[in-house]
């Protein structure tokens, strides 16, 4: 149990909800739990979507900062801060016992870095994710160069480097030798993400509009190649329909009757929608995202990208892997569901791999220990 006197945590994060993502999720969910137990929680984020400013949500100040979001349209989440983020940021980190900065990509988190060494503040790195396999070759060589110039000097400058599965811990301590770092896995809200009871899942389907009497096949994430979308949108087939949650449908996406757009919707009804579905079909290449394992813990059969970063979760033999093409995983998918009860067989084998799954609890309880020993080794001079 966490006993010394509470910290000040700066929290930089390139996105941050209402923006869609798992990061941003990661970074909500941690932001609110150290403050939940005491901690003064402060994040600079992007204004992306809102309005610039500062805010208290759930006790946590969330100072977002303007800027320009003109990649993200071509599937590059990577938002162009204004000039202002150099003062936000010298604000947060000079009164900052210590920093945690999300991922070592993006233009906060650079900043970020460069001005804890500036004035000596401590801070750590969770790294989301290793080299991402994006289809893009430029793309691809942009983020070689960052690895090894700006991204070099971000994670060897942390206190403590922190991935979120062994696979990218291997990749982060071989790009990087002599990085410290430790495995700190993301955790799980088994209130908020738990099997449908009774007639729930009829309910939730009216509620959304989403056929009653059909299996239905979900994705959630963001509709860019990282999350394997142009995949699961083309693998389109007989005795099922796809639900997409994550944004609207993409205006060079043929209109088609087994395709279902539901938006992108706050955290509680993303939960009632898995708990409405049959299957689910996470395609991500390069990462390990949260939600096959909320989708295990909503009860649904889970089928994976055959990824190193995927069976880096640890979901052995809750999930079906396979190396996702269209036409794999539609095959995939009628096979699943032509065969009497394998869906429910493999829900059922997925409800036992996701009773050993982490808690958020567990992984704060995790996190405050890192922070407060990075704070001890470096004694901060904040509020001076």
């Amino acid at each position: 149990m966490f006993t010394s006197r509470p910290l000040r945590v700066g929290v930089l994060a390139h996105y941050y909800p209402p923006h869609v993502g798992g990061l941003e999720v990661v970074a909500r969910e941690v932001a609110n739990g150290l403050t939940r137990r005491g901690h003064e929680v402060t994040v600079v984020t992007s204004a992306c979507p809102g309005a610039p400013g500062a805010m208290d949500e759930d006790g946590v100040t969330v100072r977002r900062v303007r800027v320009g979001n003109w990649f993200e349209r071509h599937g590059v989440p990577f938002p162009v801060f204004a000039p202002s983020l150099l003062l936000h940021t010298w604000r947060l980190v000079r009164r900052s016992d210590v920093v945690q900065v999300h991922d070592m990509l993006y233009l906060s988190s650079w900043v970020g870095a460069l001005l804890c060494r500036v004035l000596r503040r401590p801070y750590v790195v969770t790294q989301h994710v290793g080299m991402v396999d994006h289809p893009a070759r430029v793309v691809r060589l942009v983020q070689g160069v960052v690895l090894h110039t700006v991204g070099a000097l971000v994670l060897r400058g942390a206190a403590c480097v922190l991935p979120i599965s062994p696979v990218i811990d291997a990749w982060t301590r071989g790009a990087l030798p002599g990085v410290r770092t430790q495995v700190l896995r993301n955790g799980l809200d088994r209130a908020r993400f738990r099997p449908a009871v009774g007639r729930e899942r009829e309910e939730i389907r009216r509620r959304f509009g989403l056929p009653l009497g059909e299996v239905l096949v979900l994705h959630v994430g963001r509709f860019v190649p990282k999350k394997g979308f142009d995949v699961v949108a083309a693998a389109v087939g007989e005795g099922y329909r796809t639900v997409f949650v994550g944004g609207d449908r993409p205006v060079d996406l043929p209109e088609s009757s087994a395709r279902l757009f539901l938006g992108t919707l706050p955290p509680d009804d993303v939960a009632a929608v898995y708990r409405a579905c049959d299957v689910f079909v996470c395609a991500s290449r390069g990462e390990g995202p949260l939600t096959p394992m909320e989708a295990l813990l909503s009860g649904c059969a889970v089928l994976v990208n055959d990824d190193p970063a995927m069976r880096a979760l640890g979901l052995g033999d809750g999930v079906e892997e396979l190396a996702m093409t269209p036409a794999r995983l539609r095959a995939a998918l009628v096979d699943l569901i032509d065969r009497p009860g394998a869906v429910a067989e493999l829900a059922a084998r997925g409800r036992v791999v996701a009773a050993g799954l982490p808690t958020w609890e567990e992984h704060l309880d995790a996190l405050e220990t890192v922070l407060e020993s990075v704070r001890r080794a470096v004694p901060s001079e904040a509020g001076r």
